[in-house]
């Protein structure tokens, strides 16, 4: 059996997708913090290392697909960035916007009496500050730059060295961001007790942490294609 605990989590959904579903069981960031050994990641909040290394096992060596079974690391540069835009930019652009309405509603009606909301509102707001700006740089600027090097791959050395060079700094201005908005994240994560809503929440109120909860889960997916596969090519 496959030793994963000296891999990083990054490196283990890289290999097998799937792996993703264990992480998010376990609110293992895979994404901002994927770095970190699976060793070391357990460590940090108080798991059995083995009880996840054997989720792992079971997960990996399933036929069936699901949810992260699709082979990202083996599409091109071009392709990928596409699939970032037509799949995860699409739906923050389409989500976020409901759930910082959802957030200013439930603030509204429920806040006076569960302080929390106005907080929630407040780092709803931060994070929407954060990443419709960020989607507008990765289009605009970054992924037209990562196009235009998969182009020059096989020409001169020094063209492509030239091209590397430019996509540094923007990958590295995106990379913090990221971890920014994983930050506010789990802010989040915490301050809604898991997206555990009160038992005598309201409609809104509950639509309001599920929406958060399905959010998070697209957002480390988002991350760890851009940080852990399409920006580690460069």
């Amino acid at each position: 059996m496959e030793n994963l605990s000296e891999k990083t989590l990054a490196t283990i959904v890289k290999e097998n997708s799937r792996a993703a579903t264990v992480f998010e069981k376990y609110e293992l960031d895979f994404c901002c913090k994927g770095k970190r050994s699976l060793l070391v990641a357990c460590e940090e909040k108080g798991l059995n290392t083995q009880a996840v290394e054997t989720a792992l096992q079971n997960i990996l060596q399933s036929t069936t697909t699901g949810k992260y079974g699709f082979p990202y690391e083996k599409l091109s540069s071009v392709d990928l960035c596409e699939y970032i835009v037509d799949t995860h930019h699409v739906y923050v652009k389409e989500e976020l916007p409901r759930i910082l309405g959802y957030a200013q509603k439930v603030a509204s009606k429920h806040g006076e009496r569960l302080p929390n909301l106005n907080k929630l509102l407040l780092l709803v707001e931060e994070l929407y500050n954060e990443l419709m700006p960020h989607l507008q740089k990765e289009e605009e600027i970054l992924f037209p730059i990562i196009k235009q090097l998969e182009t020059v791959q096989n020409s001169e050395t020094a063209s492509l060295t030239k091209n590397l060079a430019s996509v540094k700094e923007p990958i590295a201005a995106m990379e913090h961001e990221h971890d920014h908005a994983g930050e506010v994240m789990a802010k989040i994560r915490a301050i809604t007790d898991q997206y555990q809503p009160p038992q005598n929440a309201c409609t809104t109120f509950r639509v309001l942490y599920d929406s958060l909860h399905r959010f998070e889960q697209d957002l480390h997916q988002h991350v760890h294609l851009e940080n852990n596969v399409l920006f580690s090519r460069y």
